[in-house]
């Protein structure tokens, strides 16, 4: 081989270990950084996972409180407790029902034989008058009947409650009162069922009234039994007796109006 060829040749591979030295320095140096950055990589998931589920922020939702770590003896201070809630409804108290007026609590029969409770009559006036049939008192009916219609509106009722105790003059059944006395003076306020207003068989609506009206005595009010037919017991709105009238006064007599005035006026 001719000199010059055999140098071209050694150049030749010498060139070519040289390229196959600094192959294999490559490859050697790029494996571990490939193996460092994988295990970084790893090592920043493994810590975004951890985060995630440590520190992620708490939902909204969530009914119960952190646990306290493991080695913490459970005790009434230390037990997981629900999560108040911002949007818990807060439930208004209710207030107390007004105390039934003594005087109202009954239940009595109507004229027609149905129950009545008096309590529905607490916020109004109300004048309890005992009426009959036959007696020289009886044309009080009208006069009775004007006074309610005069005030029904500004909340007086006149309630009627036949009794016979007085002279047997008021003898009929409560079919037969309240056929007379709507046909012969037109009433339209509330009539009770027959009972008896005074002896020891005196109903408890009667017993409660009469018992009411003693500390008027006082003051020179009206006391004691009823005396007759068409004693007026007058009753503010509150459920109080505040007026006792004997069955000589008129339902237009100017006391009785008076007063009549005067408890509308009175506030609930």
């Amino acid at each position: 081989m001719p000199k010059f060829a055999m140098m071209l040749l050694a150049v030749a591979m010498i060139g070519l270990a040289g390229c196959q030295k600094q192959a294999a320095t490559a490859s050697a140096s790029a494996a571990p950084r490939n193996d460092a950055d994988s295990t970084s990589a790893s090592a920043s998931a493994a810590e975004k996972r951890v985060c995630a589920c440590c520190t992620a922020p708490k939902d909204e939702g969530e009914m119960m409180t952190q646990s306290p770590p493991a080695d913490t003896p459970l005790t009434e201070s230390t037990m997981p407790q629900p999560a108040a809630s911002a949007s818990s409804p807060t439930i208004p108290a209710v207030p107390p029902a007004p105390p039934a007026a003594p005087l109202l609590a009954f239940t009595m029969q109507d004229i027609a034989g149905q129950p009545v409770d008096l309590s529905q009559y607490r916020g109004k006036v109300v004048l309890f008058v005992n009426v009959a049939s036959k007696c020289g008192l009886t044309p009080q009916y009208g006069g009775l009947e004007a006074l309610y219609e005069k005030y029904k509106d500004r909340g007086l009722v006149v309630i009627g409650v036949p009794a016979n105790n007085f002279g047997g003059q008021e003898p009929g059944s409560n079919e037969q009162i309240l056929q007379f006395c709507t046909s012969k003076y037109d009433v339209t306020f509330p009539m009770l069922g027959k009972v008896s207003v005074k002896g020891e068989d005196t109903c408890d609506l009667y017993k409660a009234l009469i018992a009411a009206s003693e500390p008027m005595g006082k003051s020179g009010g009206e006391t004691g039994d009823v005396q007759w037919n068409f004693e007026k017991f007058l009753l503010d709105r509150q459920g109080n007796l505040v007026q006792r009238f004997r069955p000589k006064v008129k339902p237009d007599d100017a006391k009785v109006v008076a007063a009549v005035e005067a408890a509308l006026a009175s506030e609930k």
